[in-house]
């Protein structure tokens, strides 16, 4: 019918997409009034404290973010723009981006047909990338962004790129790290590569250091940000669907033991990779390790947020855009991911399904996905 007006395909298909963007910004316009514990408790003190105190206010830690999302939230509150609001909306800018970066990534892989289009469409509908910015107000599609770009300059054989846009995330978040298996994975067997490459992944985060470093914060509490996140929960699970999500309450012994095992298993990933791993042109293999990568290390890992299977989903949704066998793998992953934010809603009510169930469901995606890799990725021989 547009056609009639005149309208080619491609004229078509842009006003299409910027409809659906704007029917997923619709779809969490209700909640942008939704005040989360995390807001009221962290982010709106923060907000305000730089809205009164100005850039001096980087001048002693009043955060456990790190700096560069702090800058955004003084940027925001120095245009006296409302806390609640923009900060959903900065996310939803990184949400757009999360598709964006989508959209390439599936598009290396398939140049001609609609899936590169239906995976970055699919990406802002599915339940956790909307609760996590709309309902929570949280930031985490920021650092998600740089990975997925990080990840698309590494299909594309772009090494200073892939380092610099890895450090623009993990200078945002320490989640980030989950994607570092990958990286070395590429810096170790490109002929591209230089013993120095990892330095570059320095520019941006030192560079995100410098606020509060001009503002006369101490270099060493500058530093301590991400050493203090890392001993403020102390519970094994802070309502992660992870191992730990079994025993959430158990002794913090385990914590060290769990570091221990999640660092031994990513390690062992990470060598199968580099003398099984089965590399093609396009490079398929290299998104099936880095969604195992990112899968494996939350699962794994002690004092794990529900929120830090962010990349999980977002690489699973990916795999399962290009192999219908993951299909139900990103299903799992994304239900159980879904079923654990809902606690944001219930008011210390118990979940609908329990917290050790969701951790099995996690599980059983991630033994489907590591078989899923170790056969049809590896040179390792299956009998028939």
């Amino acid at each position: 019918m547009l056609e009639q007006f005149g309208l080619k395909k491609k004229h078509i298909l842009v006003i299409s997409i910027a409809a659906l963007i704007v029917i997923a910004f619709l779809i969490r316009l209700p909640f942008m009034g939704h005040e989360s514990g995390d807001f009221v408790r962290f982010l709106l003190p923060w907000y305000t404290h730089l809205q009164e105190n100005g850039f001096a206010a980087f001048s002693a830690t009043f955060a456990d973010y790190n700096f560069p999302y702090l800058f955004i939230l003084w940027v925001l509150s120095a245009l006296h723009l409302p806390p609640l609001e923009s900060i959903k909306v900065v996310s939803f800018i990184f949400e757009v981006a999360i598709a964006v970066a989508i959209y390439l990534i599936l598009r290396h892989f398939r140049p001609k047909g609609s899936i590169p289009i239906i995976g970055a469409i699919g990406a802002l509908f599915l339940p956790t990338v909307v609760m996590n910015s709309s309902v929570w107000a949280q930031c985490d599609a920021i650092y998600v962004a740089f990975v997925l770009f990080s990840f698309y300059a590494a299909l594309k054989d772009r090494r200073i790129a892939m380092w610099l846009l890895w450090g623009v995330a993990i200078a945002f978040k320490l989640q980030a790290i989950f994607f570092l298996p990958v990286l070395i994975y590429l810096w170790l067997t490109s002929k591209k590569s230089r013993i120095y490459d990892p330095l570059l992944a320095l520019i941006p985060f030192v560079l995100g250091l410098l606020p509060p470093l001009l503002a006369g914060q101490p270099i060493d509490s500058v530093l301590s940000v991400y050493v203090v996140q890392g001993v403020t929960y102390p519970h094994l699970s802070a309502n992660a669907a992870s191992i730990f999500g079994l025993y959430p309450f158990g002794p913090a012994g385990f914590i060290p033991v769990g570091r221990l095992v999640a660092i031994a298993a990513v390690g062992s990933l990470l060598v199968f990779a580099l003398l099984k791993m089965k590399m093609d042109r396009q490079k398929s293999a290299l998104l099936a390790f880095a969604t195992v990568s990112v899968l494996l290390l939350p699962f794994l890992l002690p004092q794990m947020h529900e929120r830090y299977f962010y990349l999980a989903e977002i690489f699973s949704l990916l795999l399962a855009c290009l192999s219908v066998r993951m299909v139900w793998v990103a299903a799992a992953i994304q239900f159980a991911s879904a079923i654990t934010y809902l606690v944001e809603f219930l008011n210390d009510v118990a979940l609908p399904i329990g917290l050790p169930i969701l951790s099995l469901i996690m599980g059983a995606a991630l033994v489907g996905l590591a078989l899923y890799f170790v056969k049809y990725h590896s040179t390792v021989k299956f009998k028939s």
